[in-house]
């Protein structure tokens, strides 16, 4: 008797295992498209990236030109720009066309052995949104008039510039949509 039991309790486990593996997989489970998955694994991803962005308006010009390039004093505030942001493991660098934001690049493009990749001052949200999607440490510099838009189009606090202002540099510590803005200074540096 007890083996009869025992048998039909096998067969009866047999039976329910073999109709739970037959059972389709979809059955009792809610099923998501994998571009639904993919979008909040995406969405996700990007609440946990942590970037910096590092906005700064070139060093001192020269006058009375055009396309003025940097005056000693800016040459020294650039070579203090890249050391102040020695640390800050700096991916990439972008620069508007004119020299003296150039020359304020140059010097951090050196020492992180990066190239200075350039952006049209006039559209500054296409590379806004660039950058938004690379997700890395990045250096832009600009200008007294673009600098101010920048920084709040980036999701900064709201700054002001004025033409005697230089050596500014607008960090802004990014993670999802929180956004934590310190206003620095690139130190001039004499050399005596």
């Amino acid at each position: 008797m007890l083996q009869r039991l025992l048998m039909s309790g096998a067969l009866a486990c047999s039976l329910s295992f073999s109709a739970w593996a037959q059972m389709p997989e979809t059955e009792g489970m809610v099923q998501t498209s994998s571009s639904e998955v993919d979008e909040e694994t995406e969405q996700e991803a990007m609440q946990d990236q942590r970037f910096t962005l590092y906005i700064a308006r070139h060093a001192e010009k020269q006058e009375g030109d055009l396309d003025p390039a940097l005056t000693k004093d800016g040459y020294s505030r650039a070579v203090g720009l890249s050391q102040m942001l020695r640390h800050a493991d700096i991916e990439a660098i972008y620069s508007t066309y004119y020299r003296r934001s150039m020359g304020t690049a140059l010097p951090v493009a050196r020492a992180f052995n990066l190239p200075i990749e350039f952006y049209d001052a006039d559209d500054r949200e296409a590379l806004l949104e660039k950058v938004r999607q690379q997700n890395r440490n990045v250096l832009i510099v600009g200008h007294s008039n673009t600098v101010p838009e920048m920084v709040t189009s980036a999701g900064g606090q709201p700054v002001e510039l004025s033409e005697d202002d230089y050596g500014d540099v607008f960090q802004l510590s990014i993670k999802g949509d929180e956004v934590i803005t310190t206003r620095l200074v690139a130190p001039l540096l004499k050399k005596d």
